[in-house]
């Protein structure tokens, strides 16, 4: 015997005779696979890195804008208006950490964290006083508003 796979041969030389290419080894299919994966994890890091400064825009303009805020937020539902706006600071803030993380964007991940920190200090400032813990004084911030006598 002469050990070649006379089947196999005449399928290679059928397929050439056909004008098709060779078959691809094992090596080249699993280079070739690689490439695409590859690509395919470069295309999917572009988009999500879209999609997170799309999200850290509303994200930074409200916690930027919380500091002008037009109304009187000492009591009543104007105080509820304002902690529920820095209560989607924070949320949005870990929203953006949460996807920076999967995402591996160390940066933007900092950032986010910082506008979590930012939100959770902006509500602290409002909540502590109401429950006598931060500045204690003899008029202490109330969470509803009184009735006018």
């Amino acid at each position: 015997m002469t050990g070649i796979d006379w089947n196999r041969t005449l399928r290679e030389i059928e397929r050439e005779y056909d004008g098709l290419p060779p078959v691809p080894s094992p090596g080249s299919l699993k280079a070739k696979k690689a490439a695409e994966e590859a690509a395919k994890a470069a295309a999917r890091r572009r988009s999500d890195g879209l999609w997170v400064f799309l999200r850290l825009v509303p994200v930074l303009a409200l916690s930027a804008g919380i500091l002008f805020w037009p109304y009187d937020a000492r009591c009543g539902l104007d105080l509820a208006g304002y902690l529920g706006a820095v209560a989607a600071v924070a949320f949005g803030g870990a929203w953006i950490a949460a996807t920076t993380w999967r995402c591996r964007m160390p940066v933007v991940h900092t950032l986010a964290m910082l506008i979590v920190a930012w939100g959770l200090v902006m509500a602290a400032r409002e909540a502590l006083p109401r429950v006598g813990y931060a500045k204690p004084d003899a008029e202490r911030a109330a969470w509803s508003c009184r009735a006018a006598p």
